[in-house]
């Protein structure tokens, strides 16, 4: 047997004999982004919210998550994946303008002794600067031998400004102002590609990407751009999360995003 192999199986079965639990985070396509002309090529059915929202919790269900992050929620399919999520509880961070867009995190009852969730909007994340607009959700997750772990799930709104200063540097150094050195997640949707300068901010504040799997589909390019960020502390194991249309455009009849929902399994060291 591949001594390669071998390595990875032990890895893995350390980390699931520890208090381990699975995270998932997914950029589900919030239904008012699912219309524009960059979707030509998918069928209108395939985009109807109705067919894609049982799609996305089926897809979600596969990876047998125990706490599913979703980007580009609104206050609508919240309260739909509520329900859907059997067994979970959830939270949502709204965006701080008219929009009902937002975030959701969900976490599975019996697996935490506690969880407690914290909505935060980051300052100088407007268009301007001026204002906090885009949020970021903090969870604390008690685990059964009562080790806790702080979760942050955001999405950080794609832009070409590499000014230190600007609304996307603004949104990283309110969650690395924010979290502890230790113990420590930030998932979800960056829009920045590993080589990003503003993805360094987070190597350099000693956030771990352990994954290699593309995520996200635009302009015949699959890029990587979700990411499961986490402290020297914890264990990360990917979890295989790509369909068996490999390089077939999304959303397609398998996958109702544009994006792929990136996972792993989360330990102590």
């Amino acid at each position: 047997m591949n001594f390669k192999f071998l390595l990875i199986l032990a890895f893995f079965s350390q980390v699931l004999c520890a208090d381990s639990f699975r995270l998932v985070t997914y950029n589900i396509l919030s239904d008012d982004y699912a219309h524009g002309s960059e979707y030509d090529y998918v069928g209108k059915d395939l985009l109807d919210w109705q067919n894609r929202r049982s799609k996305i919790v089926e897809r979600v269900k596969n990876l047998d998550p125990d706490v599913i992050c979703l980007q580009e929620v609104d206050t609508d399919s919240f309260e739909y994946f509520k329900e859907a999520f059997e067994g979970f509880e959830g939270s949502f961070a709204k965006k701080g303008s008219s929009s009902k867009e937002g975030i959701g995190t969900f976490c599975k009852k019996d697996v935490f002794k506690e969880t407690s969730h914290k909505a935060v909007l980051c300052e100088g994340t407007s268009n301007c600067g001026c204002a906090a607009v885009q949020p970021a959700l903090f969870t604390k997750l008690i685990l059964h031998d009562d080790q806790s772990i702080t979760l942050v799930n955001t999405k950080i709104k794609y832009s070409k400004d590499l000014v230190p200063g600007g609304p996307i540097w603004n949104h990283v150094q309110c969650i690395l102002k924010s979290i502890p050195k230790t113990a420590a997640i930030v998932a979800g949707d960056f829009n920045m590609e590993p080589g990003h300068p503003f993805m360094q901010d987070f190597y350099s504040a000693g956030l771990n990407d352990r994954s290699s799997t593309y995520s996200f589909y635009e302009d015949g390019n699959f890029q990587r751009i979700d990411y499961i960020l986490t402290t020297d502390d914890l264990k990360s194991v990917p979890i295989e999360s790509i369909s068996s249309n490999g390089e077939k455009p999304i959303p397609n009849e398998e996958e109702p995003s544009d994006h792929l929902p990136v996972g792993s399994v989360i330990a102590y060291e």
